[in-house]
């Protein structure tokens, strides 16, 4: 099965410590989704921004200390989809060295430290980069049959009238999904690696479910 590369959030730090930290919140948090790297020498961060353009690999986001914010106008060069965003310290005069990069189109947004809290820093990096999967992720497939050259089986799976319908997981969400489609007459079968209903399924109480106004035990409802 083809290994899908995930997108990069690239950050550089010149302070060891710092960088240290930020790599491993970001990629406690974001790592599912995106590759997190990071570099503390300019030469460094632009060496591996040139081989990850040269292996077409998708960098979403660029995060680079503002002692080193000169770089970000080359790294645009070899990741133009990039998002770019400038770590400044707390200034908030006209010589911010953000003011003057946004300004000159230098930087798409900026982040200052030391930040009130974790959270209000993390949430930032979230939008951002929910803003580039929006504009840039590639388009969701709804499905691809996998199987070896000639496979016999990939004829009958993609001579299927669409009346069947797999479903895999069995939560709340897939388990709806299931009820619907066989009240439509689709033969429907329903996937699921654990226990049906997932954590609603060990609820003592679910209230407000259409046609429960009083509640439902949750593994009853599943």
């Amino acid at each position: 099965m083809p290994t899908t590369v995930l997108p990069a959030l690239f950050v550089l730090d010149r302070d060891r410590r710092s960088l240290e930290v930020l790599i491993s919140d970001l990629s406690r948090r974001f790592g599912n989704d995106f590759a997190v790297i990071g570099r503390r020498s300019p030469a460094d961060a632009l060496e591996t921004l040139g081989q990850m353009a040269a292996a077409h690999q998708p960098v979403a986001l660029l995060l680079v200390d503002d002692s080193a914010g000169g770089l970000l106008s080359r790294a645009h060069a070899l990741h133009p989809r990039a998002s770019r965003v400038l770590l400044v310290d707390r200034n908030y005069s006209a010589t911010s060295p953000a003011v003057q990069a946004i300004a000159l189109g230098h930087a798409d947004y900026h982040l200052v430290r030391p930040w009130t809290n974790d959270e209000t820093m993390y949430r930032a990096m979230s939008e951002y980069l929910a803003s580039w999967e929006r504009e840039h992720a590639p388009n969701f497939e709804l499905f691809r049959i996998v199987a070896q050259e000639g496979d016999g089986r990939v004829a009958r799976l993609r001579g299927r009238d669409g009346s069947e319908v797999a479903i895999v997981g069995a939560g709340p969400a897939g388990l709806t999904a299931a009820v619907y489609a066989a009240s439509e007459g689709l033969d429907t079968v329903l996937l699921e690696l654990a226990v049906s209903g997932g954590q609603a399924g060990t609820s003592p109480l679910i209230r407000n479910y259409p046609g429960f106004p009083h509640g439902i035990n949750g593994g009853l409802l599943m």
